[in-house]
């Protein structure tokens, strides 16, 4: 199906989603640092990265930024943890990305990915 970069600091959650997106027909990379993220972002051109706001090395936004200079099209969904954070979701969304909180079930989450790799018009 898809090839999905996944980047968040929380061990459990990448081995979770990655499995679960794994079973669903994806190729799924996992970093938990943003720039070790970003290079795998850059060396695979995935069709989509999912990735927290909040990573070690780098914010996540700032990966998404980096990333899209050399991959335009890139397609995201941005997640936080933090509970009110309009800042964030209107910079994430200013990027295009889908902007989910935390935590965040499969089912969830796999209608958002269904949706950002939607074939647009």
């Amino acid at each position: 199906m898809s090839r999905i970069v996944l980047i968040d600091d929380e061990e459990d959650m990448l081995a979770i989603v990655g499995d679960y997106l794994r079973s669903q027909g994806h190729t799924v990379l996992t970093s938990v640092e943003g720039t070790e993220g970003l290079r795998l972002l850059l060396e695979n051109a995935p069709d989509l990265v999912i990735l927290d706001i909040q990573v070690p090395g780098m914010s996540g936004l700032k990966i998404l930024k980096e990333a899209r200079k050399s991959l335009p099209s890139l397609k995201a969904i941005v997640l936080t943890g933090y509970g009110s954070s309009p800042e964030f979701e209107k910079e994430a969304e200013a990027s295009g990305a889908l902007f989910l909180r935390k935590p965040i079930g499969l089912e969830e989450l796999d209608q958002a990915v269904s949706k950002v790799l939607a074939p647009s018009g």
